[in-house]
């Protein structure tokens, strides 16, 4: 994936903007309902194209299993697929990138998507993001938690 990221966009500390071929994805700190006071607002621009989420990684021992719960909220223009959290392709016993959760909620409402991975093959790290699409409207993503078992 190409992309250009300013990491203090605007001159504002701790304000990020990343262009992608996809879309954007931003820091937003817009008061959503949400328990964190800042998301990851991603404005998608295909279609066709999947707009990622910036990843994140979680490292577990041979057995254990991650379970990962992230909140998404469509915002009122969205006309994009349902989000996706999906979990990467690795070494460890996820053969291909997978879809663990899709959102079913309607425009403006918050999502929980929440799902377990299989046991690892092995020592190692798994990463997970969340995905979206559309040619409208953004989707809102935050307050991400694991547990590992």
């Amino acid at each position: 994936i190409n992309y250009v990221s300013n990491s203090k966009y605007s001159g504002t500390n701790n304000k990020y903007l990343t262009w992608y071929n996809s879309g954007t994805v931003e820091s937003d700190t817009t008061s959503l309902g949400f328990t964190s006071t800042v998301s990851e607002k991603m404005t998608p621009i295909s279609a066709s194209i999947k707009l990622k989420s910036a990843s994140k990684f979680v490292a577990l021992n041979n057995g254990q299993t991650a379970t990962v719960t992230v909140k998404v909220r469509k915002g009122t223009a969205y006309n994009g697929a349902n989000e996706r959290l999906i979990v990467g392709r690795n070494a460890y016993g996820v053969t291909s990138d997978t879809v663990l959760a899709t959102g079913t909620s309607a425009i403006g409402t918050i999502d929980t998507l929440s799902s377990t991975t299989i046991a690892a093959t092995g020592d190692g790290v798994f990463e997970f993001w969340v995905d979206c699409d559309g040619t409208a409207g953004f989707i809102n993503v935050t307050d991400w938690s694991v547990t590992v078992s």
